[in-house]
């Protein structure tokens, strides 16, 4: 009783598993999409294995082959349906001997009911006895087919029998279409068909074509006071050729008002091609040819009988319709025409692919007129004068008129369409009063005024893929290269956090992106990567858990809906994070440099030498910020920040912002000093500090930019990362801050003098500035930082407010000349200039030097030192501030010198 019980709750357990997706099931959405096994590779004879040796070469009298496989996921085996790989494989036969019985036939062809084919054709003649007249015997031989899967080799063989041919006796028929109708009333109506000789072979199910030995004739089965004359006139035949596969019969109507409701009987026959037709039907039967076989066939008085039934064929095959506008179910089956259930019923509403070729087919119901009970079906393409196609909305269908540009039309005579292509359809592929079309065909009887309709709905869909393929996709939404290898990055830093790729889909008229929600998106482990969206053409990865991400790789994979049809790659998520912040200077020879102290022309000049010519340059320079990360920091040169093949100019990109601050720069703490150290001192300096002497431009990023006429001033410049509030300001990290909105301050910053600077002619005055300053403040000096760099700062702290109010024209001339009205020069002072007599004074190398021998002493009285610097060369000599100036640029200038050179205030 426990077994039982025991037994029923296992069977309840696995019933709920496999209906839940659990335990591994084959409804289970996570099994994996089916692919070929070459475990079931095989090579299969659709007809038969038995080729008959009359060495003729011929496709119709070979045996096709081909190579099939089931497939697997790689739970579940023997998955169907089997797979057709014929045009995948390098094919031979084995023992045909010399000359050979058999070989292959080049090409490999589409084939009616069993797709791809590679032909056995017999190449020479097997008799059925030797010379000496004894039987041969069937000759076995072995076709192999070589198959490359995954780098392997996978050879296959299949074995197959040439036969002695031997004709069956009084096997010979005719064979050709039995039924012809003909519009009755359509006078210059004309139908072709095909006629052949065959002969039975004993064995073997394959016909021997004899139609190249026979001439074929025809006649009336009731001839009454008609003539065979009449009769070849109506059924007429091509004229004979020995090579002749098929022999073609061209029928004219033969109906009119006297007959037009009545069938027509005609009896085909193959006779000796030395023979006339005519031999047959005179009065002399001594000259009577030999007729191999005959054939009896109707021509029909027909009239289409409504509604019609209409499907389409998909990508039609070439000569899917006879001449005469009829379906030709040789090249294409009437099972291949969808719209059609079956031959006796039919459907209204069909799903086609974009990017296709249409045939449309009507089926059309004959009925004899005298016997309703006589009737036929006939499936049309066309029939000229009787039948019109045509299509509501047309959106979906293109056609070349070769009168310029496609119209959105079918063809109202021969019902072919194109289809549009997917990128098309993709714009209207939610819109359904443009994404479908009701075709409508129409037949006029000859003795009606009133078409015969019958619709067929088309609903487009997307295109059919025989491929998909993943690519990156660029921050631009261009279209990356395809890495050979099928490997993909996402170095985790400021930069990059997640990766974007695109599946694009194979179609019919070429690769484009693949429609939305027709692609799934997976990857191998969630833990590593996640996808989002998942089901449409463009996908974003990355990190699952950004905050705590795995450095680790896994696969991505893009299968399209509802098929195996899949493309997968390998993404590596990369620890890439910012090592090293540079800020960077662009020199007078345009490469990138570190440099801690540099100059900037304010107004309307500079002083960088490639601008420097008789008339004014807008006065800038220009910054970048140079990064290292993570996968460059034991890269040798990781410590050179201008090696852009380790570093990486990361200028352009919005994490990174520059700063420029009225001050200086201390380096021994990587930071902006902006608050003088000396006394306020009474100047205008509200107005002066709304607009700063330089800043950065807003269009032009790393630019910075003098602002203003006149301006004296220093200026701190840094680069900094710019993630957590994102207000423009650098904010140092806490403990708490999370790793995705540390902020990261360069290592480096610069001072900018901002100043007024003149032309070429005027350098040996105001614009000497620069020339002074930078040689010692770019060195290594100590007294950079502690003494010049402060004193600079809190000389343009002062003097700039006073600059920037005066006129600027006159100001400019004045420092650059250092001639001023009232003065040395004479005239009448601008308003204000009284206040910046001495500043602008000390412009010139004396006073520059002067303050540099003053700094160089101790950290003086700033106060003190503004307040006499107006009449600091009155009472002292300038030749031997020059020497003191010259003496601290070479470094050896004594504190006495200096003391003596310019006294400092206690």
């Amino acid at each position: 009783m426990n077994t039982k019980l025991l037994s029923i709750s296992l069977a309840l357990i696995t019933s709920v598993l496999v209906a839940c997706g659990g335990g591994g099931d084959a409804r289970s959405p996570d099994r994996p999409a089916p692919r070929l096994d070459p475990a079931t590779l095989r090579i299969d004879f659709p007809v038969t294995h038995k080729l008959p040796g009359l060495g003729t070469n011929k496709i119709e009298e070979g045996i096709p082959v081909r190579l099939v496989a089931l497939q697997t996921d790689g739970v579940e085996f023997n998955l169907g349906p089997e797979l057709n790989v014929t045009d995948k494989a390098t094919w031979s036969i084995e023992g045909a001997g010399n000359p050979p019985l058999a070989e292959l036939n080049a090409p490999v062809r589409s084939a009616i009911s069993f797709g791809k084919v590679k032909d056995i054709l017999s190449a020479t003649f097997y008799p059925e006895k030797t010379p000496a007249g004894a039987v041969n015997p069937e000759v076995e031989l072995t076709v192999k087919a070589l198959f490359k899967y995954n780098g392997r080799d996978y050879p296959v063989v299949g074995k197959f029998l040439v036969i002695p041919p031997k004709r069956v006796v009084n096997g010979q028929f005719v064979d050709g279409p039995a039924l012809i109708a003909i519009d009755p009333l359509d006078s210059a109506a004309t139908v072709t068909a095909n006629y052949q000789l065959l002969h039975v072979l004993q064995n073997v199910t394959i016909r021997e074509n004899r139609t190249g030995e026979a001439k074929f004739c025809a006649e009336y089965v009731d001839k009454g006071t008609r003539s065979s004359v009449d009769a070849n006139a109506i059924f007429s035949f091509a004229s004979y050729s020995p090579d002749q596969v098929n022999a073609v019969a061209t029928i004219k109507n033969p109906f009119d008002s006297s007959n037009s409701d009545k069938p027509m009987g005609f009896i085909i026959k193959a006779i000796d091609p030395a023979k006339n037709c005519a031999d047959l039907y005179d009065t002399d039967t001594s000259n009577d040819p030999n007729v191999f076989a005959e054939k009896t066939v109707s021509l029909q008085p027909a009239v289409v009988k409504g509604p019609i039934d209409v499907c389409t064929i998909v990508n039609p095959a070439a000569g899917v319709c006879n001449t005469n506008g009829e379906l030709n179910t040789a090249v294409e089956p009437l099972t291949r025409c969808i719209g059609l259930d079956s031959p006796t019923a039919a459907i209204t509403e069909v799903s086609v692919p974009a990017a296709s070729q249409l045939q449309m087919v009507a089926k059309l119901h004959y009925e004899n007129p005298a016997n309703i009970n006589q009737t036929f079906d006939r499936y049309q393409c066309r029939a000229a004068g009787l039948m019109k196609w045509n299509g509501a909305p047309t959106k979906i269908f293109t056609l070349d008129t070769g009168s310029g540009a496609p119209t959105n039309t079918l063809s109202e005579p021969n019902g072919t369409a194109t289809t549009i292509s997917q990128s098309a359809y993709d714009a209207i592929r939610s819109n359904n009063s443009e994404n479908n079309s009701v075709v409508t065909a129409s037949y006029t009887n000859s003795n009606s005024t009133t078409p015969v309709t019958g619709n067929l709905k088309i609903n487009l869909t997307d295109s059919a893929v025989s491929a998909i393929t993943i690519y990156p996709l660029l921050p631009n939404n261009a279209i990356g290269t395809r890495d050979s290898n099928n490997m993909y990055s996402i170095n985790l830093s400021i930069l990059q956090t997640e990766k974007r790729f695109i599946a694009r889909c194979t179609y019919a008229s070429g690769e484009a992106p693949c429609g939305s929600g027709t692609v799934k998106w997976t990857v191998g482990d969630s833990s590593i990567l996640s996808v989002s969206p998942a089901n449409t053409s463009v996908t974003t990865a990355k990190p699952t858990t950004p905050n705590a991400p795995i450095f680790a790789a896994t696969t991505l994979t893009a299968t399209y809906k509802n098929t195996s049809t899949a493309d997968t790659v390998v993404v590596d998520v990369v620890d890439d994070q910012l090592v090293k912040l540079v800020l960077m200077q662009i020199d007078e020879s345009q490469n990138p440099a570190v440099d801690e102290f540099s100059c900037l022309g304010s107004g309307n000049v500079s002083l960088d030498p490639s601008q420097q010519s008789a008339e004014a340059s807008t006065g800038s320079r220009r910054f970048k910020a140079h990064a290292l990360f993570k996968s460059n920091e034991g890269a040798p040169n990781a410590g050179d920040p201008t090696d852009l093949t380790v570093y990486r100019d990361v200028t352009p990109f919005d994490p990174f912002v520059f700063s420029a601050d009225i001050g200086y720069y201390d380096s021994a703490n990587n930071s902006c000093v902006v608050t003088p150290q000396s006394g306020e001192i009474p100047v205008p300096v509200d107005e002066a500090r709304t607009s700063p002497p330089a800043r950065f431009s807003p269009t032009d990023k790393g630019l910075l930019e003098a602002q203003g006429a006149a301006r004296l001033s220093t200026m701190c410049v840094q680069v900094f990362t710019d993630r957590g509030t994102k207000d423009g300001v650098y904010t140092p990290p806490t403990a708490d801050t999370p790793a995705s909105e540390k902020e990261t301050l360069s290592e480096n910053g610069a001072t900018v003098l901002v100043q007024p600077a003149g032309t070429a002619e005027l350098a040996d005055n105001g614009g000497s500035a620069c020339a002074v300053f930078d040689p010692l403040l770019s060195g290594d000096n100590p007294l950079a930082g502690p003494v010049l760099l402060p004193m600079l700062f809190e000389f343009g702290y002062y003097a700039d407010p006073l600059l920037s109010n005066l006129p600027s024209d006159e100001i400019v001339d004045a420092i650059n000349s250092a001639e001023f009205p009232g003065g040395g020069g004479g005239g009448t002072p601008p308003p204000g200039l009284a206040e910046i007599q001495a500043i602008a004074e000390g412009l010139n190398e004396e006073s520059l030097a002067a303050i540099a021998e003053a700094c160089a002493v101790t950290q003086p009285d700033v106060e003190g030192f503004i307040g006499s610097l107006s009449g600091a060369f009155e009472d002292q000599d300038p030749e031997a501030g020059l020497a003191a100036f010259q003496g601290l640029v070479d470094g050896t200038i004594s504190a006495e010198d200096c003391a003596a050179a310019f006294p400092v205030s206690p």
